[in-house]
């Protein structure tokens, strides 16, 4: 009955234990200077602090632009024909170790070095880096289970509702908006923090519903009016 009563006690004393989880979707592209920023500046610290609240979903495919011919499709992307080789890459250790951690780690440790675009020279040594076998991953590029990917991956993005005007694209419990995009660029954890994991012990003082910061976003900057094939980055 002691035992009971203190228990009791307890729970009133220190109030309710909030456990939350957000589901967090990032639809990028490897040879972006904009994913890259958010990778290292937003993703990688908020999944520092809020890992255990986060069900992070990763989609490399970002602007690529898809064509049909003989019943097949082809694939052009923003950056190049590099960046359609490094999305594969990336998409195949998703697909081939079904681990969106292993995936995350290896596409921030592609974004990591200055000269990030040059995929075909990262590629490789980020997989020996993270003790991913490469003849595993090259055989999934280049065959065609790389195919599949990508074609699930253009319709997943094609069908977001809004579209996507912009890469990184974000989405939360999977709605994407302007406002969840321009606060996910400026700060991740405060957006994620005080509108969706409030009162979480990740989260403790952070977050603030009125926080938002254009300066961390390019000059004249108007999600609402923009191409995403001339996007900056």
């Amino acid at each position: 009955m002691i035992l009971i009563t203190t228990t009791v006690f307890l729970l009133a004393f220190l109030g309710p234990v909030i456990s939350v989880s957000v589901n967090l979707a990032v639809y990028y592209e490897s040879r972006c200077t904009d994913s890259r920023k958010f990778f290292l500046n937003q993703l990688s610290p908020t999944l520092n602090q809020l890992k255990s609240s986060i069900n992070l979903e990763l989609v490399p495919f970002g602007n690529e632009k898809v064509t049909t011919s003989s019943n097949s499709y082809h694939y052009s992307c923003q950056h190049g024909p590099t960046e359609c080789w490094g999305n594969r890459v990336e998409a195949c250790v998703l697909e081939q170790y079904g681990s969106v951690q292993t995936a995350y780690e290896y596409s921030k440790c592609m974004f990591e070095p200055e000269n990030f675009k040059d995929v075909e020279a990262h590629a490789r040594p980020c997989a020996q880096r993270l003790n991913l076998n490469w003849d595993r991953i090259t055989t999934c590029v280049n065959g065609p289970e790389s195919d599949r990917l990508m074609e699930r991956f253009w319709k997943q993005t094609d069908g977001l509702q809004p579209k996507h005007t912009f890469i990184p694209w974000i989405t939360v419990n999977g709605q994407g908006s302007a406002t969840i995009e321009q606060q996910s660029l400026a700060n991740l954890t405060n957006f994620l923090c005080s509108n969706y994991l409030p009162g979480t012990a990740e989260c403790g003082n952070t977050g603030n519903s009125d926080y938002y910061s254009s300066r961390y976003l390019p000059p004249n900057f108007n999600r609402y009016n923009l191409n995403p094939f001339n996007a900056w980055g």
